[in-house]
C-alpha cells in the first residue's frame, strides 16, 4: 500500500489546482534489510548466497563502467557522463577541471510496471513523522557499530531545530534496557549531531527516535539495528 498526502504548493501560481502530492514512505530499507526479505521469500537461498551475488553484481557493474561500457538491466540502466568545458578539440581530460559522472536510471519498463500495479491511498500529513536513513559513528567510521560516548551523525528527515525539547533518541538493548541520548549538539531538518551515552554494555541495539505530537502522544520513527563493539 502506497500512502500519499497533499500540500499546497508555494512555487506554483495555479489557483485552480494549487495542491501537489507527496509520498509518505512507510520505511527506509537498506541492502541488509532487502537481503532479509529476499531470504524469507526463497528458503532455498541463504542470506550469505544473496550477499555474495549482490556484492558480485556491484563489482561487475563497477568493472564494466570503468571499461567504458553502458549497462542495461531489468531494473536499472548505467552509463557515464563527462562534464565541464574544453577550450578546443585537442584539449585533454583534466580531473581538476572536468567531472566524470556515473549515472543510473530506472528501466522504463520497470517504471511502467510499478505505475500499473501500484495501489494508492490518500492520508492526512503527519507533521510529527520522523525517520532514520543512515547513522555514522565517527569513532568506528561505521554505520553498524557504536562507540560508547562517541560522536555520531543521524541522517533522515522530519527533524526540527525548533522542537529539540520534543525529540528523544533512545538506544534499546536486546535485553530491553533503554538508554537515552542526552547530548544533542545540532539539529538540522535532515541531520542530527549527538554523542552516544558513555556507559553501554555489549549487545545488539535498536536506535529509536521519538517525537512528541501536539497532543502529547509520541510518534516512533523507523528503527535501525547496530552491533556494539567496545
Amino acid at each position: 500500500m502506497i500512502n500519499y498526502y497533499l500540500i499546497k504548493s508555494e512555487l506554483d501560481t495555479n489557483q485552480e489546482e494549487p495542491y501537489v502530492a507527496h509520498i509518505n514512505h512507510n520505511q527506509v530499507l537498506d541492502q541488509n534489510d532487502l537481503i532479509k526479505v529476499m531470504a524469507h521469500k526463497n528458503t532455498t537461498v541463504t542470506r550469505q548466497d544473496i550477499l555474495v551475488v549482490l556484492d558480485l553484481f556491484e563489482e561487475v557493474i563497477e568493472d564494466q563502467l570503468l571499461l567504458g561500457n553502458k549497462i542495461s538491466t531489468n531494473l536499472f540502466q548505467f552509463k557515464l557522463s563527462l562534464g565541464g568545458r574544453f577550450k578546443n578539440r585537442t584539449e585533454s581530460y583534466d580531473k581538476k577541471k572536468h567531472q566524470l559522472r556515473a549515472l543510473c536510471n530506472l528501466n522504463l519498463s520497470f517504471k511502467k510496471r510499478i505505475s500499473r500495479l501500484a495501489s494508492l491511498t490518500a492520508i492526512q500529513k503527519r507533521k510529527s513523522h520522523i525517520a532514520i536513513d543512515t547513522i555514522m559513528d565517527f569513532g568506528s567510521s561505521s554505520g553498524r557499530h557504536i562507540t560508547p560516548g562517541g560522536l555520531c551523525e543521524i541522517k533522515g528527515y522530519g527533524y526540527s531545530p525548533y522542537e529539540e525539547d520534543k525529540l528523544q533518541i533512545q538506544l534499546i538493548h536486546d535485553d530491553g534496557q533503554v538508554y537515552v541520548v542526552d547530548q544533542i549538539h545540532r539539529i538540522l531538518p535532515k541531520s542530527i549531531l549527538c554523542n552516544w551515552p558513555s556507559f553501554l554494555p555489549k549487545g545488539i541495539y535498536t536506535v529509536q527516535m521519538l517525537m512528541k505530537t501536539q497532543d502529547g502522544a509520541q510518534g516512533t520513527s523507523y528503527h535501525h539495528q547496530f552491533c556494539l563493539t567496545l
